[in-house]
């Protein structure tokens, strides 16, 4: 597999040392630090790269290229002399270096053979002088007077500057103004540049002297600077070279010292029963939540917390109630018992009491005292005083018609939030009234706020929209009629869901079916619970003191229709299921809680 290489050049055309001799050396210095696609530098290896001198840009007409084979040293860095390498293209002495500008273009293999993997331009800034200098021997000379002093002619002078980048200091040497180098500035330890090199020259008619401007930054993630436009990740030293830019045609050259500290962004998954403590902060719900700060190198910071609460008492299947929301359902139906005002689920998902003990007459007429469990409630009974209503200011589970406000301008016979509420379901400010929101359910997770009631929208997405398994051959299994352990009642599958094998071939799935055509053993159904299914049995509703349609399911949803009714869900024999039924909310219906997951 190709690999990319990332090609650090860090000396930039250095003259050979034999400038010092009278003859113009052939040779120029080139120093380089390989890295490979994941920054770390390839150390201690024998590696080829191609040089190719283009004239006019990156892209211009090649008129010299060679090859070298050096080996790097233990920080990836290798030294050729452009000039002295095994020729490929055109002879390096025959290179006119007055017809700039010219572009290095710089490939390497890392394995030492022939593929090349990257290719780097580099601008010649300008040429070296003993380079130009021998060139222009070569030249025509009319009408120029010689200087013996600067090179100067009768009109101009060329002279050399060089800039080096080296460890830790900027460091200007030679040019008339300058003969002995100054030190710039300091530059940070951990820069990532080792060592670099420019020559600054200008053709010019007057004393000239280069202008450096150097600019210290110190950022968060990234930085654009202004002068080239080049947004940088990485702490290091970065340059732009302005040619003649001065008043006096002088170069101009920027020096950007950047130090680039990082944010922070930590995500933490992690799961808890009960209440899971992070930052200060209990969190009873499943969900994903997230922490801002400012980290130790001074930067804007995030951690995000994605949590499953892994509350007592619910099931094991995963259920999606919209686009973005998934929630557990409940081990069993809700109930209530007076004579110690306690809330629990049943220990069955098939347990239902239906018009036996506590539901009766002579059990609701005792309220407090009785030690029936009650199942059937009126809408938002939940027992709580609801602060922001001033009409329906508090509902107990025990209520009937005959104990609810009847002023026909908010909830007539009804319960739950009235109708001066800005949102009177049982959600948002009326969330008391939910039974789970406000109450310490006993056997799931005796905390207050770890279950609530699915809106009517939410019921519609779960039954008739969502996407899940494909069972028994139908695709979206979302629901059926069954019969589980001798109890009528609907059949809901997860998102995610494997009919045990030694289960039940199903039928009706997604449409009216009669119970009895799928009749699941206790077996059966303990590996089918197992796998994440949930059970709704038929529950008949209450009006006053009477359990009518007991062989029918009537489920509470968390949302308002008007001052008397609210939505229901509604199933029977051999019917597809209803999710808007408008129900009154005098009515006592069965309750069904869920638990909201990641």
């Amino acid at each position: 597999m190709k690999r990319t290489l990332f090609f650090f050049l860090l000396l930039t055309f250095l003259p050979f040392a034999s400038v010092l001799r009278a003859q113009a050396p052939q040779a120029v210095t080139l120093q380089s630090v390989l890295r490979d696609a994941a920054g770390r530098l390839v150390a201690n290896r024998n590696v080829s790269v191609l040089i190719s001198l283009r004239r006019g840009s990156n892209t211009g007409t090649v008129v010299y290229s060679e090859t070298h084979t050096p080996t790097t040293n233990q920080n990836g860095l290798y030294t050729v002399f452009f000039g002295r390498g095994t020729a490929v293209t055109g002879s390096f002495a025959a290179i006119d270096w007055a017809l700039g500008p010219y572009y290095a273009t710089v490939e390497a293999d890392p394995t030492g053979g022939s593929n090349y993997t990257l290719t780097v331009s580099h601008p010649i800034v300008s040429v070296p002088y003993a380079l130009f200098a021998d060139t222009a021997a070569h030249a025509p000379t009319a009408g120029l007077a010689g200087n013996a002093s600067h090179a100067d002619t009768a009109d101009y002078y060329r002279e050399e500057q060089r800039l080096t980048i080296r460890h830790d200091t900027i460091h200007l040497s030679g040019g008339r103004d300058n003969p002995s180098g100054a030190t710039w500035v300091k530059l940070p330890h951990d820069s990532l540049i080792h060592v670099m090199s420019y020559q600054l020259d200008s053709l010019i008619n007057r004393p000239c002297v280069t202008k450096i401007g150097s600019q210290n930054v110190t950022q968060c993630d990234s930085y654009t600077w202004p002068a080239n436009q080049t947004t940088y990740t990485g702490s290091g030293v970065y340059t732009k070279l302005f040619e003649h830019a001065t008043s006096q045609h002088c170069d101009s050259l920027a020096l950007l010292v950047l130090t680039i500290n990082r944010s922070t962004h930590n995500v933490l998954k992690a799961s808890a029963t009960g209440l899971y403590n992070w930052n200060g902060k209990a969190y009873a719900n499943s969900g994903t939540y997230t922490y801002s700060y400012t980290n130790g190198q001074g930067c804007p910071s995030v951690d995000t917390l994605k949590v499953t609460i892994n509350t007592v008492g619910s099931l094991p299947g995963v259920f999606s109630v919209s686009a973005t929301k998934k929630v557990r359902f409940s081990r069993g139906n809700l109930r209530w018992r007076g004579s110690d005002n306690r809330w629990q689920f049943a220990g069955n998902q098939y347990d239902v009491i239906g018009n036996a003990a506590g539901n009766t007459q002579s059990d609701l007429n005792t309220r407090k005292t009785n030690s029936s469990w009650i199942d059937l409630f009126g809408w938002g009974t939940s027992g709580f005083r609801n602060e922001s209503d001033g009409y329906n200011t508090r509902y107990y589970p025990y209520e009937m018609a005959n104990g609810a406000i009847t002023t026909t301008t908010y909830n007539y016979y009804g319960y739950g939030p009235s109708r001066n509420m800005t949102s009177p379901h049982l959600t948002g400010g009326g969330s008391v009234n939910d039974w789970g929101v406000p109450n310490r359910i006993f056997n799931g997770g005796n905390q207050v706020g770890l279950w609530r009631t699915l809106t009517q929208g939410e019921w519609n997405y779960l039954l008739k929209s969502r996407s899940c398994s494909t069972v028994n051959g139908t695709a979206n299994a979302r629901y059926c009629n069954a019969i589980v352990n001798g109890i009528s009642g609907l059949l809901i599958f997860p998102d995610s869901y494997t009919h045990p094998a030694t289960g039940l071939a199903l039928t009706g799935i997604n449409t009216n079916t009669n119970f009895s055509n799928n009749n699941i053993l206790y077996a059966g159904w303990l590996e089918m619970e197992a796998a994440g299914a949930v059970f709704l049995p038929v529950t008949g509703y209450r009006n006053n003191y009477t359990i009518n349609n007991v062989t029918y399911g009537y489920y509470w949803t968390a949302t308002s229709i008007s001052n008397e009714n609210a939505y229901a869900i509604y199933f029977y024999d051999n019917y597809n299921v209803n999710v808007s039924l408008s129900h009154s909310r005098r009515y006592g219906c069965a309750v069904r809680l869920v638990q909201d997951v990641q």
